[in-house]
């Protein structure tokens, strides 16, 4: 029998079994020393696999066509999990002690299709041989910097084949401001995403640390290190700290043809850029406002009345809220096969947040609640909505109580105002685009930089030279950049994405902007004097064929007050930020 696999538009045979010499393997790990030709049967994925050379490499190739880019596989569903640490109503998420690296809880799976192996320890979980995209956020409360990390190990003692992806540098104030020790300012979470690709059964942790503890059982700070709690009641309540969502990509699934795009939509509200989120209510659950819908592959949703229409299928739902000067607060998706909720609601809750009501601590932030409800199969078409839950709402005495639910830009130039933020992915009938990912790099600042010239100024450090081999190479990037302005004066900084001369991703469209009024973030010049802002973007790049670098640039806006990278005058804190560039061609 010919064995033969797609390469470079050909059919290339690579072996004859039973007259070459090949010899076949069935094992959940790869066959150590193979041959050209050489044949192994993964018993955990159910891929048959093709050890195959040519002049320049040797690996093993996916010859079944599933989830490689193949025409053949025309059904299935893309494995998707998510595990969190979920406790019940009113318990922190615990201790968090300085000096060392400190394991989060996982305490709880949704994994529809099996795949992810969560230990009766609620602290690893472990993934067969494959190819998987993981995402992870963790909460912090009044520890100033922390950081959260995946590791990654073959053995359950994480001391064998031991690996690393870190997650977003971030900044919660403990006893900053005018308030002194009574004050908490706020929590925020550390976020990181990897893609890795394992040969064995491989073992992951959470891992989280601190500048400074946050412990014990009184004060400002109890045991509220690793999440302070909401302590709402009602409707199944639970408090929802450490998340992780996993998704399987050999699992993709392809029609028919070959080529195509993953079917991903969007609902969000959008308002006017001088027009506020909404007012909030006192420990009561409201309906976000959802008015705006992008459906560039026809899901075929719809919204109206705050609720999003969706047809029967099998979806993977993420969501985002902001919320301002309410204290605690967290969301849910609910869904329902009816339009007015009456019956049959079913509810699966976000992250719990924090949002300080302080007028004395002088830097309230804005903050958001997160959810993602891994994998649902709708059977009919099913209504869907984002209900949020606050613990006070703005005091009219702190003025406009319309901001509550999130704060307008407020400058013309920067475009819309967006809200709450709903993700909607395709999983039973996606089209996985039929791409290679040929090139990753990765560079990061670990320095500080002062930017004090009023013009567009390279951020040293966060510059990759790549080559785009067609006019169709994409190059995904995706930056977080840490910054503060050097005095509370109200003058503020600006961040944006270059290719080469060319801004991407950064330009408004508002017709009253201008070069030095828009770019990916705004560095807050009253609130980033006392707390280091992190701003973030991720943009898909077609750059045309030949050598091009992308750089992140920065600007103050005046001359009163400078632009700092990775740091911040009001105390001695350092951030690292970074950049990630993946090449699909």
């Amino acid at each position: 029998m010919a064995v033969k696999i797609r390469k470079g538009g050909e059919w290339v045979e690579v072996s004859s079994v039973g007259g070459g010499g090949a010899t076949v393997t069935t094992s959940d790990s790869a066959p150590g020393s193979p041959s050209d030709g050489d044949l192994w049967w993964n018993s955990t994925t159910g891929l048959l696999n093709v050890y195959y050379e040519d002049a320049n490499s040797s690996q093993w190739v996916n010859a079944t066509g599933r989830g490689g880019g193949s025409s053949s596989s025309t059904g299935g569903t893309t494995k998707v999990a998510v595990l969190e640490d979920q406790k019940t109503s009113g318990t922190a998420g615990g201790n968090f002690d300085t000096g060392a690296w400190r394991d989060r809880t996982l305490n709880t799976e949704t994994d529809p299709e099996s795949f992810v192996t969560l230990d009766s320890g609620n602290v690893y979980f472990s993934l067969p041989a494959g190819t998987y995209e993981i995402g992870w956020s963790a909460p912090a409360t009044a520890v100033d910097a922390h950081q959260t990390r995946l590791i990654y190990a073959t053995d359950t003692g994480f001391s064998s084949g031991v690996g690393y992806a870190y997650g977003s540098s971030e900044q919660s104030d403990q006893n900053e401001g005018d308030g002194g020790a009574s004050t908490i300012i706020n929590d925020n979470r550390s976020f990181g995403n990897t893609i890795i690709t394992t040969s064995a059964i491989t073992y992951f942790k959470i891992q989280h640390r601190c500048s400074i503890s946050s412990s014990g059982s009184n004060g400002n700070t109890q045991d509220w290190g690793m999440g302070r709690p909401s302590s709402f009641s009602g409707d199944s309540q639970v408090e929802v700290y450490t998340q992780v969502s996993i998704e399987d990509l050999a699992t993709g699934i392809l029609k028919s043809t070959s080529t195509g795009t993953t079917k991903v939509a969007t609902v969000k509200d959008v308002k006017a850029y001088n027009v506020d989120g909404g007012a909030a209510s006192t420990n009561t659950w409201i309906t976000r406002d959802l008015n705006t819908i992008s459906d560039p592959n026809n899901i075929g949703l719809s919204v109206s009345a705050n609720v999003i229409t969706v047809p029967a299928g099998t979806y993977s739902i993420r969501w985002s809220a902001p919320a301002w000067r309410v204290q605690m607060f967290t969301s849910k998706v609910e869904y329902s096969t009816n339009s007015t909720f009456a019956t049959g609601v079913t509810s699966v809750q976000g992250s719990n947040s924090f949002a300080s009501n302080s007028s004395s601590d002088g830097t309230q932030s804005q903050t958001v609640t997160i959810g993602t409800l891994a994998s649902v199969t709708f059977s009919t078409t099913t209504y869907v909505r984002i209900r949020q839950w606050n613990a006070q709402a703005k005091d009219p005495a702190e003025g406009d109580t319309d901001n509550a639910l999130g704060v307008a830009t407020n400058v013309s130039g920067a475009g819309d105002s967006v809200y709450t933020t709903v993700v909607i992915e395709d999983l039973a009938t996606a089209v996985k685009e039929a791409t290679s990912s040929s090139n990753v790099w990765h560079v990061q600042k670990t320095t500080n930089q002062t930017i004090d010239s009023e013009t567009w100024t390279d951020i040293t450090g966060l510059s990759q030279t790549v080559s785009s081999p067609t006019a169709s190479t994409k190059f995904l990037i995706i930056a977080t950049v840490n910054a503060s302005m050097s005095n509370n004066s109200g003058f503020d900084g600006l961040l944006r994405l270059m290719r080469d001369a060319t801004v991407i991703g950064s330009t408004s469209t508002e017709g009253s902007s201008n070069a030095n009024q828009t770019g990916f973030a705004q560095i807050s010049g009253q609130d980033s004097y006392y707390t280091i802002d992190n701003g973030g973007i991720t943009f898909l790049d077609t750059p045309g064929v030949g050598s091009h670098t992308y750089h992140i640039e920065g600007l103050n806006t005046d001359n009163s007050s400078n632009l700092i990278i990775n740091g911040r005058t009001a105390g001695s804190f350092f951030m690292v930020s970074h950049m990630s560039i993946q090449q699909y061609s």
